[in-house]
């Protein structure tokens, strides 16, 4: 009977210190997952940052990029209107220099005219043939209409210029005006040179004619 018992204190003895044994173990393992798995928590956490600032450093230097891209835009801008400007100044200057030589261009043409007429109403006080002479002086007449029409043409043309977008495109215009002035001043002044001829080959003008002469021209 007392061997019986000791056998069973023994068998419980064994038990009981390997529940203990496996208990402790157990725990040492529980304890090495959880820290595992916070060591794994905290590498993924430090992961996401990372790329958090990653995204955060590249949307910063994109933000960068537009605001150079940004302010080179304005600053070619600010070049292009500056030389806009200065260009619409040029242009204005030669405009203005241009449209002063063809004004004095047609008042002497007009006072060669005045002087023309005169000689061809005595001639006529005379009785001497000035139809030829008047024809041309007609045309003249007509000429210099054209070139005054088309030098006040010029210069509005001239005056929208400063309100283009393509000052040297709105030029066009006005030079297309100026070579209508050219032309219409030439003609009369061909026209006024021809009349006095006539005059001057008339046998009636025997000399009457004086010291009329036509020189006036433009470039």
């Amino acid at each position: 009977m007392k061997k019986q018992i000791s056998t069973l204190l023994a068998v419980s003895f064994v038990l009981a210190t390997a529940s203990v044994s496996y208990a402790q173990t157990d725990g040492v393992s529980t304890s090495s997952r959880d820290t595992r798995m916070e060591q794994r928590q905290e590498r993924m956490d430090r992961a996401s940052t990372t790329r958090q600032n990653i995204a955060e450093k590249r949307a910063d230097l994109m933000e960068q990029a537009s605001t150079t891209r940004q302010n080179i835009e304005e600053r070619r801008t600010e070049r292009v209107e500056k030389l806009s400007e200065k260009r619409k100044e040029i242009i204005k200057n030669f405009a203005e220099r241009m449209f002063h030589r063809m004004e004095v261009a047609i008042e002497r043409l007009e006072k060669l005219r005045d002087r023309i007429n005169s000689r061809i109403a005595k001639f006529k006080e005379r009785e001497v043939d000035t139809s030829k002479s008047e024809q041309l002086m007609a045309t003249a007449e007509t000429e210099l209409g054209n070139a005054k029409t088309a030098l006040a043409a010029a210069k509005t043309a001239a005056r929208a210029v400063a309100d283009s977008e393509d000052p040297k495109g709105a030029f066009e215009n006005v030079r297309t005006q100026v070579e209508i002035v050219r032309g219409a001043i030439k003609k009369a002044h061909r026209a006024m040179v021809e009349a006095i001829s006539a005059l001057k080959g008339n046998p009636g003008v025997n000399g009457g004619m004086g010291t009329t002469t036509a020189t006036t021209t433009t470039n």
